[in-house]
């Protein structure tokens, strides 16, 4: 039998966090809490997958932090296939380290249900767009 070990990356300085999968329904939440050292209170992610042909295709909102929880939408995934993030996401910035998100969401026209695979990991700030 075979078995494989994530070593996590060394690119940049990444440290995998947590890595999955889940399944979720069109416009109902998925939820993650996130903590830390320096976090008095953790933070909780909403996560919500929504069509709403007044946004632009594949678009990605995160809400201001109110009352520790982070709202992130993520708009109109592709018809039939996977879409997602061009550059992973920062979250949140305590005491020199950030936590990101990247993600992709698989999913079908008109299918209710998508799939999102996901990975949480941290790393010192750091200006995606910039990297590469």
């Amino acid at each position: 039998m075979f078995k494989v070990e994530g070593l996590g990356t060394s690119y940049m300085g990444l440290s995998s966090v947590l890595t999955g999968t889940s399944f979720g329904a069109m416009d109902q939440p998925l939820h993650f809490v996130v903590n830390a050292e320096g976090i008095d209170t953790p933070l909780r992610l909403t996560f919500f997958v929504r069509r709403d042909l007044a946004k632009g295709p594949g678009l990605c909102q995160a809400s201001d932090i109110s009352d520790n929880q982070l709202i992130l939408t993520f708009f109109n995934p592709a018809g039939s296939g996977s879409s997602g993030l061009k550059y992973p996401m920062t979250l949140v910035t305590v005491n020199g380290q950030s936590i990101s998100i990247m993600f992709t969401v698989d999913s079908f026209i008109g299918a209710p249900f998508y799939k999102l695979s996901f990975e949480f990991f941290q790393s010192p700030p750091i200006s995606w767009e910039q990297i590469l």
